[in-house]
This record gives C-alpha cells, structure tokens and sequence, in this order.
C-alpha cells in the first residue's frame, strides 16, 4: 500500500489492531475469570475418565513392521492406552466403534505449532496483512485469556485433523500468567505434546535480555510432576543467535540445559555471499538501502531481515531496478514485498542509485 492511497499503511494497520483487540477482548470477558487458569491445583488434576472402546474392521496401519498393515482389523483402548491391535480382538466389555471404510493409524506429530496466534488464521495475509507486522501489533495486547481461548482453538483443530501430539512453540509470554494459560488449555485437552517456553513480542525487540529464568524455573515445578498424565512435557523457544548477542543466547542455553530442557530455535540458510560493490562504503545505493530497511523494521516492529534479507538488497543493488516491472525480476522481491515495499525501493534506486 503506497501514499496514493486513501488509507495509509500505517493506520491500515492500526485498524487491524483496534478491531482484533476488541474481538479478542469480548472473547476474554465472556470466558473464565483469570483466577481459573493458574490456580494451584496444576499437578494433582487429571483427565476424565477415558473409558473403553474397540474400533472394529478398519484397515489399520500399524507403522510396525512386524504387524504390518490389518485389513478389516480392531483396535482396543482402555483408560486412553492401547491394549492390543489385530483381527478379531477380545474386547467384550468395550463400545464398539464402526471402523468399516476407515483407516486406523498412529495420530500425526506436529513438531511446530504456535498455539497462541491460531485466533489469527482469519486475519493474517499477504501483503499489508503478513505475519510478521501483524502478529507484533497484536501479541502484546492479548490477554491470558486470549492466550488460553486461542490455544484451544488451535488444540481442537489439531485433534479434529488427527494430530494427537504437537510442539507449542510459545513465544508471547508476555509474563507467567500466559505460559499457564497455554498449559492449562494443553492440559484441559487432553492431547500430548512438548511446551517450548519461549519469549514474546516485547522480548524480541530486546535482544541483550534473557528470558525469564525465574518463571521458567516455576513452570517446571508446578506444572511438571509426575502427576501429569505423562502427556505434557517441557522444552526452551531460543531466540537464538540471529536475534540475540552470544552473551545473551550462550546464557540462556546454559540456564535451559541446567533444567533438563531441550532447545529449539528457528533457523535459516546462510546469507548468500557479499560481493565487494556492495560494501556500503563504495555504494551509496546500498547504504541508502540498508538505512531505509532498519527505519521500516522499526516503523513496523519487526527485525529486519523481514523487510529483507541482505540477499536481496545485494541483488537490488546490482540491477538498480528503476521501475516496478525491473523490481520483480529482483530475486527476493515477491508480491508481498512488492506490494508493500516496491514504491519505495525504485524511489531510492532512482535518486541515489543511477550510475
């Protein structure tokens, strides 16, 4: 979105905001008091009852190479275990679930899911409405509350999809309150899965400051005893070394590893290789670049390499694209980037980068 337009970036975005806020607001008020999701009872809850079934003359794939696929097969669970997998089981007492025209597999492992942000799948788009600048308006004015409605959100459309374990990825923990809130909506339903407790918006932004240790530390008290139903368990969300200095991410590892606790970080490939035109020292172009691109990460909350990757300001700089068309052919220069950022890269090109 560019000038000519009657509604600015900016208030484009803001907009966004305001409205989402106020949705998920009504959502808060409408759920449980605050008090609901972090009383004390995190290790002595338990599931209900989970009762006995059999699922009968379903073609069942075991992944076991021993058992191999069943044919018309029965699969018997008691109290949420299975006890046994074949043809023609036992199960006398169990109900009876009609498998016939139905396959019978192992639930799908989701190894990355951010639970918190799943209220955004009607929201977040291309364009204007891309991840990065929206959820970092939004993250830090959600609730507890939001936190544990959208986590459910996002735990039912795990299991009606037939993934029965997944990795929340937590990072908008704004305090503790939130990684409880995202626990207890785990816990509450009753699927397995590994909580990364991570960091949050506001976090980000500040890369020589550790997470909470303190909190991390409660969190694995309270809500990590053995009488959790052995479901849940506890890993580190690392910002890691592109987002943080290495006095900050090696002290956070060490703290995570002191607990027991895996880590995971995002990752990505390495940037392509600087050609020597490209020093800013010898091109004014691609000073005037990289100093427009840190002003619109800051504008938009984000880090910078998602306005764009030193890559594509390299390739910018190198075909000095003059129009929108030229532009596109840039290698990194999407639609997304296009449309939100295309205008103002040919009007640096054209005053400062003409040979």
């Amino acid at each position: 979105m560019t000038a000519r337009n009657i509604i600015s970036r900016r208030d484009f975005i803001a907009a966004v905001t305001v409205l989402s806020a106020a949705g998920m607001a009504a959502c808060a008020a409408t759920s449980q008091q605050s008090s609901r999701l972090w009383t004390a009872d995190r290790g002595s809850s338990k599931l209900p009852p989970r009762g006995e079934f059999v699922v009968r003359n379903a073609y069942i794939v075991t992944m076991d190479p021993k058992l191999g696929d069943i044919p018309n097969g029965d699969v018997h669970v008691r109290d949420g275990a299975l006890v046994a997998v074949g043809a023609n089981l036992n199960a006398p007492n169990a109900e009876v679930i009609d498998g016939r025209n139905r396959i019978a597999c192992p639930g799908f492992v989701d190894t990355h899911f951010h639970l918190w942000g799943s209220f955004a799948r009607g929201v977040v788009a291309d364009g204007e409405f891309d991840y990065f600048p929206v959820m970092s308006k939004l993250g830090p004015v959600m609730t507890p509350e939001d936190a544990y409605a959208s986590a459910r959100l996002g735990i039912t459309e795990a299991i009606y999809s037939g993934l029965t374990t997944i990795h929340d990825w937590s990072h908008n923990i704004i305090d503790g309150r939130y990684a409880d809130a995202d626990l207890r909506a785990l816990r509450d339903c009753g699927i397995r899965a590994r909580f990364s407790y991570g960091y949050s918006r506001n976090l980000q932004q500040k890369p020589k400051e550790t997470a909470d240790f303190n909190d991390i530390a409660r969190v694995k008290g309270e809500w990590f005893g053995a009488a959790n139903d052995g479901l849940l368990t506890l890993g580190f969300a690392s910002r890691g070394a592109g987002d943080t200095p290495p006095e900050v991410y090696r002290k956070e590892w060490e703290f995570a590893r002191s607990l027991g606790l895996p880590i995971t970080q995002h990752a990505g490939p390495p940037p392509a290789p600087r050609r020597r035109r490209s020093d800013a020292a010898d091109d004014p172009l691609m000073a005037a670049l990289r100093a427009w691109r840190l002003e619109r990460a800051r504008e938009d909350a984000v880090p910078a390499y998602v306005v764009a990757h030193d890559a594509t300001l390299e390739a910018i700089s190198e075909a000095r694209p003059t129009s929108l068309p030229a532009l596109r052919r840039v290698k990194g220069m999407g639609p997304s980037r296009i449309d939100r950022y295309g205008d103002e890269i040919v009007a640096i090109v054209n005053s400062v980068g003409r040979d």
